[in-house]
């Protein structure tokens, strides 16, 4: 039987009740010490929530989507605590460096600069003070990859393939037989730093389960792909346990409140946007989805994943991948059958493309590298933990230079 104990309001530990202006006490002082070390307090901790310490709570909760109030609520407090945010690098301002200088010196661009306190993107060189560069883990999947291409291209990670494991839920046929479902599950790669041997300069850290297309997922299956699951002890035997990742590939749409994991079950997310074919979409679409689901789940946790392929329609039919040179004809000639229309939707969206095809009419959504852009510059806005690309193979050596347009392509710490 557990004991009670009294302990003073004044004594509580960060969490344990939610703070605002004119409180006092060890909590007040522990949240004074995450935002200094965040650099959004310019002085050491008090132990008293004054207007300043509200300004700075009020300029991180911008930075995370959350209601800038200034009062540190526990939405608030559960963010700063989450491991992802220390992830970040502050550059010492010189007074003979240039951004430009700065920015190849850390392999950025200079629009990779921002301010520590509001996030917003330096123009000009300040005179003092800090600029901060912040870390994305920027991945790509499949199931047979080049790694000198991986590693040419600036990916920070990447995705490959294992085949399937079965799954520890059973459904049952309209006989009752049981039928035992597959799992597509994929290794994960992170880029370490070495000097010794380029080939060991990605090493496996971890599993993601495919999930896509699971409504719900039973408690049977959620002990499975956990962190306590089969595969993720096969890693502890090979003694990777204590820096082993698991992740849960997840679907959009409404469904996907019900299968999120919690931390004991995995250490993040990989979510698949909804992109349509048709003349009105936008980067605003697939933004209000990961919105919606940073209310409810940490953003550092989440990967966004993006198919950089071209789509297309064939009337008011389904949509269909196009391959690599099917959407190269298109983006160049029209599948050489005339192009009726052709206009980008929306400043650094998809190219939407009407056209005709064995005497039929079709559209398309194709991307190209202003449309990598707009997904990189928002996915830093909504302040991700990263994005997943795969289809990227018309930028070659562009890709680097975009991935280092907005941040660091680089692996995060996780625990």
């Amino acid at each position: 039987m557990g004991r009670w104990a009294l302990v003073k309001v004044e004594e509580l530990p960060l969490g344990e009740r939610p703070l605002s202006f004119g409180t006092k006490g060890r909590d007040v002082r522990e949240l004074q010490t995450i935002l200094r070390e965040l650099r959004l307090l310019p002085y050491e901790p008090t132990g008293e929530y004054d207007y300043l310490t509200m300004e700075a709570v009020r300029n991180f909760q911008k930075s995370f989507s959350i209601y800038p109030d200034g009062r540190a609520g526990f939405k608030t407090i559960r963010m700063l605590k989450e491991p992802g945010i220390q992830e970040r690098l502050y550059v010492q301002v010189g007074e003979q460096a240039s951004l430009t200088a700065l920015g190849l010196a850390k392999q950025v661009n200079s629009l990779a600069f921002k301010n520590p306190e509001n996030r917003r993107k330096i123009k000009q060189q300040p005179a003092n003070g800090d600029m901060l560069i912040e870390k994305r883990e920027v991945w790509t999947a499949g199931s047979d990859l080049n790694w000198e291409e991986i590693r040419g291209a600036g990916y920070s990670g990447f995705l490959l393939e294992t085949g399937h494991e079965m799954t520890a839920e059973k459904q049952r046929d309209s006989r009752g037989r049981a039928i035992r479902e597959e799992l597509k599950t994929f290794n994960l790669y992170l880029s370490v730093d070495t000097k010794e041997n380029e080939e060991d300069s990605f090493v496996q850290k971890g599993v993601v389960y495919d999930l896509r297309g699971e409504k719900r997922i039973s408690g049977k299956t959620r002990r499975k792909v956990s962190k306590r699951g089969l595969l993720y002890g096969r890693l502890k035997q090979r003694g990777k346990d204590n820096d082993s990742l698991v992740f849960w590939w997840l679907s959009p749409g409404e469904k996907i409140y019900y299968t999120l994991p919690t931390p004991q079950e995995a250490d993040g997310i990989i979510v698949t946007p909804s992109i349509r074919v048709e003349n009105g979409y936008s980067h605003q679409v697939w933004q209000r989805e990961i919105r919606r689901l940073i209310q409810v789940y940490p953003c550092t946790r989440i990967l966004a994943y993006f198919d950089l392929r071209g789509r297309e329609r064939i009337g008011d039919g389904e949509e269909n991948r196009l391959t690599y040179y099917e959407t190269k004809a298109l983006r160049l000639s029209g599948m050489r059958s005339g192009v009726i229309t052709r206009r980008r939707l929306e400043d650094e969206g998809w190219i939407h493309v009407c056209y005709e095809k064995d005497g039929e009419g079709r559209e398309a959504l194709l991307s190209d590298v202003h449309t990598l852009r707009g997904i990189l510059v928002r996915v830093d806005r909504l302040n991700l933990a990263g994005v997943v690309i795969t289809g990227a193979g018309f930028l070659q050596e562009r890709l680097s230079i975009e991935l280092n347009r907005f941040f660091t392509a680089a692996p995060r710490r996780w625990v």
